[in-house]
């Protein structure tokens, strides 16, 4: 009797440490997936902060040769056309942007024909502060992590000096 007694203590021992060894590996596999999506969504965020500064570069730049305000905006919104969100128009179509809406989204002479030839989801979010020097392109990025609906500070910014003035008659042509 003792003699099965033992054995079924060991028994007992062993099942527990397969128990154990299972909750161990269920843990540092939920562990190892978090850390795997947290630093997926942080090159995401990179990745959109990256293309925010090349946008604010893109609309200083157009500044810097002389370009009205609205056609700063244009210039930033086409380079940050990567992390802007679903295309709201056309909707239907099939043509790439590279083809020919792009260029005339940038031959628009108003906000209301730009509209209606291309359109983004967070375009509408987002806001150009055009000033002599600095430039900001700031969108409005869901979190999308968390179950909230709280939107990250990001926002491209760029400097560049403004020398047309010197060699450009802004009285008007």
């Amino acid at each position: 009797m003792r003699r099965c007694a033992l054995t079924c203590g060991a028994r007992g021992v062993w099942r527990l440490r397969r128990a154990q060894a299972m909750i161990e590996t269920l843990l540092s596999v939920i562990f190892v997936t978090f850390v795997l999506l947290v630093s997926v969504q942080l090159m995401r965020w990179l990745a959109m902060r990256i293309l925010l500064e090349h946008g604010a570069a893109r609309a200083a730049r157009a500044h810097a040769i002389g370009y009205n305000e609205f056609m700063c905006q244009k210039a930033a919104r086409v380079a940050i056309i990567p992390v802007s969100g679903r295309r709201l128009w056309p909707s239907g179509r099939t043509d790439s942007e590279a083809d020919k809406l792009i260029s005339t989204y940038l031959n628009a002479p108003t906000v209301g024909h730009a509209r209606g030839i291309l359109d983004y989801e967070k375009w509408g979010s987002s806001s150009l502060s055009v000033t002599t020097v600095d430039f900001c392109v700031n969108p409005k990025v869901r979190a999308e992590m968390t179950m909230s609906d709280a939107y990250l500070p990001l926002r491209g910014l760029s400097e560049v000096e403004a020398h047309y003035p010197f060699y450009m008659d802004n009285s008007g042509w």
